[in-house]
């Protein structure tokens, strides 16, 4: 007589096949031990009874497209959580994976869920340099204003590990860029700017971005955080790129274009909350190319 495999060793075959790699070997084993009754059921079991990752955290992690794909289309859970209460959406973000992201949120993944330090998607691809994914995530309704655990915004979590690329995306997005919540210094605090933020890590192109999308930008700002960093800390001449931008900001007149989008867009999002821009735009009575770029298409 056979002896019966147990639902932890069922789930704890699966893994070993998941890290193993091989497709043939995960396809087997769920046709045996998981089989699909009808569209609807889904397998799901508690993270407790794993070391780190359940078999569809796992293959985010490290299998191919192929096998994910397969165990979202089996019925694998894709709203559980490992034990640091991430999502598989948290980890296709961290990891930078396009197509499994793509199918995450096709599948109805939560775009905002928190993990254990109530750090969102969009903060992993904020922290993991994956301005695309991060792109993704704010097309289809991220919250970009969020705190985590630590009153960080996505947008701090962008400057402080220097992604500029990310930094960029999340301006034109039109995330919050004055200091009013998380922590607060005294008005004139130098770690209230983000001026300032952007200046320490030598990035000129997106303080000119931040003025363009509508900052109100002070003279002496700019004129106390020059000193500071060139002349009083390094005794050094203005680089001439950094020199452009600031004869920019303090002579040219500012387009409209960012600060439009932001606006209509920003609007739209409060009748609408987590609704995708392009969904959020498609009503509107205006041209095709003008609803892409409200829809952050172009």
């Amino acid at each position: 007589m056979e002896t019966e495999v147990s639902t932890h060793e069922k789930w704890q075959c699966l893994l070993s096949a998941v890290v193993g790699g091989s497709l043939q070997k995960v396809t087997d084993i769920i046709k045996t031990f998981f089989p699909k009754s009808n569209m609807s059921q889904t397998y799901s079991c508690s993270p407790g009874i794993f070391k780190e990752n359940p078999p569809l955290h796992q293959a985010v992690l490290t299998a191919s497209d192929e096998i994910v794909l397969l165990l979202i289309e089996n019925g694998f859970d894709i709203h559980a959580r490992n034990r640091y209460q991430e999502t598989t959406l948290h980890m296709a973000s961290r990891k930078g994976r396009d197509v499994i992201v793509h199918k995450l949120l096709e599948s109805g993944a939560d775009i905002d869920s928190r993990d254990c330090e109530e750090n969102t998607p969009l903060f992993n691809a904020a922290t993991y340099s994956h301005p695309h994914i991060a792109h993704v995530l704010i097309q289809a309704g991220s919250d970009i204003n969020t705190l985590n655990e630590e009153l960080m915004t996505p947008l701090d979590q962008a400057i402080l590990y220097d992604q500029r690329e990310t930094i960029s995306i999340l301006l034109k997005a039109g995330c919050e860029v004055k200091k009013d919540k998380g922590y607060i210094y005294y008005e004139d605090h130098y770690v209230n700017s983000i001026v300032h933020s952007l200046w320490q890590n030598g990035d000129s192109s997106n303080i000119k971005l931040l003025q363009n999308c509508g900052y109100e930008m002070k003279y002496s700002d700019i004129k106390r955080l020059v000193q500071w960093k060139y002349h009083v800390v390094q005794g050094a001449d203005i680089p001439d790129t950094d020199k452009a931008v600031i004869e920019d900001i303090l002579t040219q007149p500012l387009p409209l274009m960012n600060c439009c989008r932001i606006s209509v867009r920003d609007v739209l999002s409060k009748v609408h909350r987590k609704c995708t821009l392009e969904k959020l735009s498609s009503q509107l009575p205006l041209p095709k190319s003008l609803k892409d770029f409200i829809a952050f298409k172009v």
